[in-house]
């Protein structure tokens, strides 16, 4: 626009530059980032630089809670941290290091004024504790103080009076008679009760709104789908990737969460990382070789055979999943007691 010449782009042109004058427009440059005026080292404009010290790799979490051929910290540091982030050890009285007067340390002691102590031995305390609503000399009355007699009226109509009720402040010179009557009148209205709560809408009415659930916007309006519309709060629709590799800052359920009952009832082997459901899973037999061989057992070709059939697959030459752990167990486990019962080896 500015090349060409139209007032649009001129006008555009001299609001920019009328803007520059602006520290936000200098300091928020258009798809630049905020510019604060920080002029860090040199060593910061390596690409490879990083902020911190480098994490140590492989170092148990204990090492670091507890490190070993560590110096434990001064008496000095200690009393910076109880000064500055009130920590104490456990059991330690918090002190606060005030430097009290040297009259604090006597065992009588007290803090307050002193209490006045009748020492002509005359009873002048007590006269005057006897005597403390008089006038000014003996069996006499205080003076009478005259005053503007707005705060006495207001003390007259705010005061509770006995036998009588309180003033509520509202004006009773209005000239209104004794049987006057606040309020508007009760209506005579001839429409009865069971016709209010039923009501008198008409069958168009009480239909729901034409914009329940859908948008009446022409341009706007969602086609009606078999599949529904948006995400759905169990993400059903993707594969779940496995639990070892999703992060702990991530929101999304897959729907194979822990229950409550595997929190109160752990499996046996879930500490080791391995869930009941792996022992489901279907392998392939290699990986049953592998797993079997790995406990320390041989297993048996019959028994893995066997398996495969009760799973529903028979092709072991594939290489495709044919049975999981725990049916090869209980194939091994009555291939086993078959074979101790019966001389000869068992077939199924």
């Amino acid at each position: 626009d500015c090349v060409s010449g139209s007032s649009n782009g001129r006008a555009r042109r001299r609001d920019t530059c009328g803007e520059e004058i602006y520290a936000s427009t200098r300091r928020e440059p258009l798809g630049k980032g905020y510019l604060r005026g920080e002029k860090l080292p040199e060593a910061t404009s390596d690409p490879d630089f990083r902020f911190g010290k480098p994490s140590v790799l492989g170092m148990p979490v204990k090492e670091c809670i507890s490190p070993r051929g560590v110096e434990p910290e001064s008496e000095e540091a200690r009393a910076l941290y109880r000064k500055t982030h009130m920590s104490t050890e456990g059991g330690e009285m918090l002190t606060r290091n005030y430097e009290w007067p040297a009259q604090v340390d006597c065992p009588t002691f007290r803090f307050g004024n002193e209490t006045p102590k009748d020492s002509n031995n005359q009873g002048l305390g007590v006269k005057s504790a006897l005597s403390c609503d008089t006038g000014a000399e003996a069996l006499t009355v205080p003076a009478t103080i005259i005053g503007p007699n707005g705060a006495a009226f207001h003390r007259e109509v705010i005061s509770d009076k006995l036998g009588r009720p309180r003033s509520l402040n509202q004006a009773t010179q209005r000239g209104l008679p004794d049987h006057h009557v606040f309020g508007l009148p009760t209506s005579k209205d001839a429409t009865p009760h069971g016709e209010l709560v039923r009501g008198s809408y008409l069958a168009e009415d009480q239909l729901p709104d034409r914009d329940l659930g859908r948008c009446l916007v022409k341009g706007r309006r969602n086609h009606l789908t078999r599949e529904p519309m948006g995400v759905p709060s169990v993400r059903t629709d993707r594969v779940p990737p496995p639990r070892e590799k999703r992060s702990v800052a991530s929101f999304i359920n897959w729907g194979d969460d822990a229950s409550a009952n595997s929190l109160l009832s752990p499996g046996r082997f879930n500490s080791l990382g391995v869930e009941d459901v792996d022992f489901r899973r279907l392998r392939t037999a290699a990986e049953l070789q592998n797993i079997f061989q790995g406990a320390g057992h041989t297993l048996p070709a019959e028994a893995l055979e066997a398996a495969a059939l009760a799973c529903g697959t028979s092709d072991l030459a594939g290489g495709g999943a044919v049975a999981s752990v725990e049916a090869v167990m209980h194939m091994c486990a009555d291939w086993s007691a078959a074979r101790a019962a019966a001389p000869v080896v068992p077939t199924w």
